[in-house]
Parts: structure tokens; sequence; C-alpha cells
């Protein structure tokens, strides 16, 4: 679904598009609570702050805000004050430096390659096993599973 929402532009890797519609999702609520009142433009500029702190949102920023801001004209002036506003604190952080580094671990499977492949057999999930027959969801679904005969 992801490859036909918002396509990049310009060739982009996959993962790189997925975090680029997730800073877009973080924005994207961001406008629908300044819009509806409940973030102030004070409170809207500390959140744009933190937002582009990080190197994806000003790189997601770099590729789409020009889009962002062809989009908001056509809205009210609310939506006007919050693009230029982003467009203001994207600059702001830019000229501030380089962005904060990036404090998540790698992911699980990537530390694997190290592991004994020992540990990786006993890290796989057990298999799912099916719900007792005496469970209630397996009674109802006996239930709803034989023929109805109707009486009058």
């Amino acid at each position: 679904m992801l490859r036909a929402w918002s396509p990049p532009a310009e060739p982009v890797p996959f993962l790189r598009h997925r975090q680029h519609i997730v800073s877009s999702l973080a924005l994207g609520e961001l406008l629908h609570r300044f819009r509806i009142g409940h973030l102030s433009t004070a409170k809207l500029t500390v959140k744009l702050d933190s937002h582009f702190l990080h190197e994806m949102a000003r790189e997601h920023w770099q590729r789409k805000g020009a889009g962002w801001l062809r989009t908001m004209q056509g809205g009210d002036r609310r939506d006007l004050a919050f693009v230029r506003l982003t467009q203001e604190r994207y600059e702001a952080a830019v000229s501030a430096g380089p962005p904060a580094p990036d404090v998540f671990l790698p992911p699980p499977a990537a530390r694997r390659n190290d592991a004994d492949p020992r540990d990786v057999a006993r890290t796989r999930p057990r298999p799912r096993t099916l719900p007792s027959p005496r469970t209630p969801h397996a009674l109802l679904r006996r239930r709803l599973s034989r023929p109805h005969t109707w009486t009058s």
C-alpha cells in the first residue's frame, strides 16, 4: 500500500520512503491539532523544533516541503500559518547545525549476524497452537458452522 501512497518524485530506498511517510504523518497530526486549536503557535514552534532535530524529518521536508506549501495555498489562514511556520523552523534547524545523532539501537536481526547460529535457532517463535475445543471462541465457531433449522 505504501508504494501507492504519495510515491516519491525521485528514486529512494523503500525503507526511506516509509520513514518519510511517518514524518509526514507526524506533521499531519501537528497540523490537525493546530487547526482545531489544541496547539498554539508557541507550542507548535516547540514541537516543530523538536521534529526537525532529526535527520529524517529534515530530509522529508527537504523533499516534500514544496508540495506541502503548494497544497496549503488552497487552505485557510491556519493552514498557511502552519506551513510558513514549519518552513521557518526547518530553516532554523538547518542553520543551527547538523541533526541530532540517532538514539535508537540497531534492530535485533542486525545484531544476530555476529551471534552463534545456535542462539538464533532458540529465538525463533514457537509454532502457534490451536485453541482448545472447549474455549468460548471454539464453541461459538462450532455452533455457527452447523446449519440452522427454522421452526414455526
